[in-house]
């Protein structure tokens, strides 16, 4: 079997089985954003410090984070964000420039 080199992260060789991890982190991810949205309009970078980092790790808060990753941090819940919405499950609504994402 063929290694793949991806972006970032580690080396694999089951393709197969790492998109099924990608799927299930974005499904797992998921309920949490709607859970830490809890019906209530909230940015990305709201969302981000409710939401735990790192959980193969034990689990990180947002604030202990370092100054990079909470910026990846941040940006990863916008890409999250980003999906739930094609897949209809968020909205963005814009108040004053903030674009601010609300659950359907």
């Amino acid at each position: 079997m063929a290694l793949v080199l991806p972006a970032h992260e580690d080396v694999f060789s089951n393709l197969p089985g790492r998109v099924e991890e990608i799927v299930h982190h974005h499904e797992t991810r998921t309920k949490e954003i709607l859970a830490a949205m809890d019906h209530q309009e909230k940015t990305a970078y709201q969302l981000a410090n409710l939401i735990t980092w790192m959980p193969e790790q034990g689990g990180v808060n947002h604030d202990d984070l370092s100054p990079i990753a909470k910026l990846a941090a941040v940006s990863e819940t916008l890409a999250h964000l980003q999906a739930m919405s094609v897949e209809n499950k968020v909205i963005s609504i814009e108040h004053d420039s903030i674009v601010y994402y609300k659950d359907i």
